[in-house]
């Protein structure tokens, strides 16, 4: 089995008691099933502790209760894990262990990234300053839970062969990060194309006509020909009206972001554009993450085009979190507020399939 990463995934460790956004605070907390009956089974005060706050939820599953401060029962004074202190790493739960680890599996390959709603996550993707690269690594002691037939493989492949272009595009640095956005989003179009008109009973999927060429031109596009209209801006707010709230620090930004009038939006966001904190490395990472987290869902659907405009509209609607914060700062904006804005986008949109579901629908069928 194949296990594709990004470059610096092998570098990542919790940070524990020096995280500004502990992961044991403020989450659901589940449990699985093996955890579970190791827990129950634990002598002394951390077993009575389990026993006291685990739940079964209506599906049969298990969880932990957050005490009256949000906080996961096993979380001490100095956001240490009581379990992780006593018994060790080996001893976590499998969501503890996981983490902000996410994973596509298909045929013979596992795709794993890292969520941006981890502090730690955030550092290591917003300190670097080359393109993020993939690596992949061969593991000998897993195997695939069925033979995949050709038809499969080819189909595979070709959306294999479709992301390394993506990439390819999305990290051409002859270009600004905006004319790259364009030409990501034509190239998703023409891979749309090639999917839409393909006979799904003979899948020969054939990766020629998907070649694309980015021809470098005399002119590059300013940053303020890549401002959406107003009412683009408000096709976005409507979207995040649509979805749950999952915690309140989103309620508050997701409220500053709809309060705003065309003016503060058009003013607010020239002058983010025009400053020397607007750094297209930054979104251009992020195009990156999306785009590798969710592209390959394409599999299941055959829905290329979505999944690349929902990269591009969650990349935009941190853009438009970037100026609101710019102009709250009174032209402030650093390494850390990068880091900030990403967790927060991530941590409510990220983490709940509803609220992902929403967006894929929305994006579908709108302009923005």
């Amino acid at each position: 089995m194949i296990l594709r990463i990004p470059d610096f995934y092998e570098d990542f460790s919790c940070i524990a008691d020096k995280c500004t956004d502990s992961c044991c605070i403020g989450w659901e907390i589940d449990i699985d099933e093996d955890t579970y009956e190791y827990y129950y089974g634990l002598e002394g005060e951390l077993g009575e502790r389990f026993r006291k706050n685990v739940f079964t939820t209506e599906d049969g599953e298990y969880g932990l209760r957050l005490d009256p401060r949000g906080r996961c029962p096993f979380l001490d004074e100095k956001n240490l894990c009581d379990i992780c202190s006593a018994y060790g790493e080996v001893a976590l739960s499998e969501v503890c262990t996981e983490y902000p680890r996410t994973t596509i599996e298909y045929g013979n390959v596992m795709q794993k990234c890292l969520g941006l709603s981890c502090v730690e996550a955030g550092r290591m993707v917003f300190e670097k300053e080359e393109p993020i690269t993939l690596v992949e690594l061969q593991m000998t002691s897993a195997e695939c839970d069925e033979e995949e037939d050709e038809a499969d493989i080819s189909w595979y492949h070709f959306l294999e062969y479709a992301q390394k272009k993506t990439f390819e595009i999305l990290q051409d640095r002859r270009f600004t990060i905006w004319e790259r956005m364009n030409h990501y989003l034509e190239y998703a179009r023409k891979v749309q194309d090639v999917i839409s008109e393909q006979d799904l009973d003979d899948p020969d999927w054939n990766t020629e006509q998907i070649d694309y060429q980015m021809v470098e031109v005399d002119q590059h596009m300013p940053a303020e020909e890549s401002m959406d209209s107003f009412e683009q801006y408000q096709d976005r707010i409507y979207m995040l009206e649509q979805m749950d709230i999952l915690n309140a620090e989103w309620r508050g930004v997701k409220n500053e972001l709809a309060g705003q009038n065309e003016e503060a939006y058009l003013q607010g966001m020239k002058e983010w554009l025009a400053s020397g904190d607007c750094v297209e490395r930054d979104y251009e990472h992020l195009l990156v993450y999306f785009n590798y987290r969710y592209l390959l869902r394409t599999i299941y659907d055959y829905n290329f085009l979505t999944r690349a405009r929902l990269a591009v509209t969650y990349t935009r609607i941190i853009r438009d979190m970037d100026a609101l914060r710019y102009r709250k700062q009174n032209g402030h904006y650093d390494r850390a507020d990068r880091i900030d804005v990403v967790r927060i986008f991530s941590k409510e949109m990220e983490h709940s399939e509803e609220n992902y579901k929403i967006a894929e629908e929305e994006i579908e069928f709108s302009s923005f």
